[in-house]
């Protein structure tokens, strides 16, 4: 026992150190974890950022090349006149055709000519046929009519200034100034339309002048299918860049620069339009940038001519920006130095899914938190039930230790007796007959009260193991208790108690097991004949109570004796379990006869409830379902096994 209690000790202080440890590193794993979990949601926000803007740059580049392709495409070179034009264009077209991934993106292509009075001569290129058709001016392109007519009016007055100066006071229409001004023009960017306007490569239209043929200078008018760019283009380039599983990740937006508040597309339509500040990420596009024609594959677009160097070739090709290479004449001005591109016409509007990056990222970091936070709590649920279940384990072995001191003292003090009244009687030390049927009566009872004591471990072993009860038939209440109050010896006239009597007439009968409730009743009469001092009362009584319920039926037990501590009513139903009055009254017993009475109980459907008032006495009541009416039901049976 002493080692016992030292093995008890030692786990409790184990059980100790090892809360103190968790209640220490669970708080400090939390603070590290959630400051952890910060740093990933900043990665993560700077990762979905980088993402985004690489997203944005490539869709740009994407767009942008395909522009850059119509303009490096229909380009024209040729000074001739209308046969060789229209041949060079269809060839062109040709090419376009069979080498764009995206051909469907030209709608309409129309030749621009200039005239000897500086207007300008359309005619429209018919696909069918390679011919070109006379028309009038689109109507859509009328407000770039007068900048490809007039170049020097969308000249910076500063730039006039300088011209004005450079040609001697003021601008006059000579063919130097149509030189100097178309021998680098740049193409015109009609994005409303959609279209693009194209001059013809300045080379070509240097060497027409110089040479005085009929055409000085032109424009291919490149019209694209907006349907087609709305419909098929922007959603693939959103897929391609901003989508994973065929599932767009971020919701996109197209609008013009000049009218922001209407949407060009949107992959979203029901969502409100995002603008440059609500938006994670916005890039021009829509634009000619010299550095995306180093990404461009440049096989098909075009073919060289007889005598042509490909290095000229791919300077004529690159924007039509390049400085004039012939020889150096003082008698004109020089070309102005080429710009590297220029501001894009369209914006591209891109907004995460959840409505913005950052509230994506709070929300990643609140279910990681929200899972982080459940596996601590899971941690500290284990660790809890671990010592709740240690705790219990020691309390379970004490308590063992207790029934083992409490059963071997129980099992010796009647053994002692009967040997001890066996030897007197065979040595025969006592002769008279009333002291033999003293010790006779001594016998019997210490016996019962070892029967007992075996029966109640017996019973207890079997509800270890799951021992069922036998099948449930309807019982009769007054006979259940006439039968428990007769085994307890309360109903003799030789017994030293009263017993006050409360039962219901007509009571209706309960299901179960007789012998079973039998018992769990002589337990709890014992109990009170055993813990009701010196005042030798008892009261027994049964009802069916007329409640919501009404299928119920209750049996009193009631003593006046000591009572029970509040503190251990809860644990009364408990395996070995003695209240300290009981100790500290040395009142004799294994703490195993209310935790059989619990079992028996509920086993049949009911429960059992307790009221107790310290040094006033308890009362216990069993609560038992009565048994249903049926017709196949003919006997009813008694406790003692047998049909009423």
């Amino acid at each position: 026992m002493v080692l016992s209690m030292k093995s008890f000790i030692r786990t409790s202080a184990v059980s100790l150190a090892v809360i103190i440890a968790v209640a220490i590193l669970l708080p400090l794993l939390a603070v590290l974890q959630y400051r952890w979990l910060g740093e990933v949601s900043q990665a993560e926000r700077e990762r979905l950022q980088a993402n985004i803007r690489t997203g944005a740059e490539q869709f740009r580049q994407d767009f942008d090349q395909e522009i850059l392709r119509t303009v490096l495409t229909f380009q024209m070179e040729t000074g001739d006149e209308t046969p060789g034009l229209k041949a060079e264009l269809a060839g062109k077209y040709d090419s376009w055709v069979s080498h764009a991934p995206y051909a469907k993106l030209v709608r309409a292509i129309l030749l621009a000519e200039r005239s000897p009075d500086g207007t300008f001569r359309v005619s429209r290129f018919q696909p069918e046929s390679g011919d070109l058709q006379a028309c009038d001016w689109p109507a859509e392109l009328a407000p770039w009519r007068d900048r490809i007519e007039h170049p020097e009016n969308s000249l910076p007055p500063r730039v006039k200034e300088e011209v004005e100066r450079m040609l001697g006071g003021a601008l006059r229409d000579t063919a130097a100034s149509r030189v100097m001004f178309m021998s680098n023009p740049a193409p015109v960017m009609a994005d409303e339309v959609p279209a693009i306007l194209i001059p013809f490569a300045p080379r070509a239209v240097l060497r027409a002048a110089q040479s005085k043929q009929t055409r000085r200078a032109g424009y291919t008018i490149v019209e694209f299918d907006s349907d087609y760019i709305r419909q098929e283009f922007l959603p693939a380039l959103a897929l391609k860049h901003f989508a994973s599983d065929n599932r767009l990740d971020y919701n996109i937006a197209i609008v013009r620069q000049a009218d922001p508040l209407k949407p060009l597309y949107q992959s979203d339509p029901l969502l409100q339009l995002a603008t440059p500040s609500t938006s994670d990420a916005s890039m021009e596009f829509f634009s000619l940038r010299m550095e995306d024609i180093r990404s461009l594959p440049l096989s098909g677009l075009f073919q060289l001519s007889p005598g042509q160097q490909s290095g000229s070739v791919i300077l004529r090709r690159g924007l039509a920006l390049n400085r004039d290479t012939g020889p150096p004449d003082s008698s004109r001005p020089a070309p102005a130095a080429a710009p590297r591109g220029e501001a894009g016409r369209w914006l591209l509007l891109v907004t995460h899914r959840a409505g913005s990056l950052e509230a994506a990222v709070a929300r990643v970091r609140r279910r990681n938190l929200i899972v982080s936070g459940g596996v601590l709590l899971l941690l500290v649920a284990s660790v809890a039930l671990v010592v709740v279940l240690a705790q219990r384990s020691q309390r379970l072995a004490r308590q063992q230790m207790v029934f083992v001191a409490g059963v071997s003292h129980e099992l010796r003090t009647p053994l002692a007796v009967i040997c001890s009244a066996g030897d007197n009687l065979a040595e025969g030390v006592i002769a008279d007959s009333p002291q033999v049927r003293h010790y006779g009566d001594l016998i019997r009872t210490e016996g019962r009260r070892l029967s007992e004591t075996l029966e109640q471990i017996l019973e207890f072993a079997g509800i270890q193991s799951r021992r069922k009860t036998g099948d449930g038939r309807p019982v009769e209440v007054e006979s259940l208790i006439e039968t428990a109050l007769d085994r307890c010896g309360l109903t003799g006239k030789d017994s030293d108690f009263r017993v006050e009597r409360n039962i219901e007439r007509a009571l209706p009968p309960v299901m179960g097991d007789a012998t079973a409730l039998c018992g769990a009743l002589q337990n709890l009469l014992r109990n009170a004949m055993k813990f009701s001092g010196d005042r030798r009362w008892l009261g027994i009584g049964a009802r069916a109570p007329r409640n919501g319920n009404g299928a119920e039926l209750e049996i009193t037990i009631e003593d006046r004796g000591l009572g029970i501590a509040p503190s251990d009513l809860r644990h009364i139903f408990e395996p070995f379990y003695r209240g300290k009055v009981i100790v500290d009254a040395q009142i004799h017993g294994n703490g195993l006869g209310l935790s059989l009475v619990k079992h028996t109980i509920e086993a049949h459907g009911g429960r059992v409830s307790v009221k107790s008032k310290l040094g006033k006495g308890s009362t216990f009541t069993v609560h038992l379902p009565i048994a249903e009416d049926s017709p196949k039901q003919s006997s009813t049976e008694s406790p003692t096994g047998g049909k009423l």
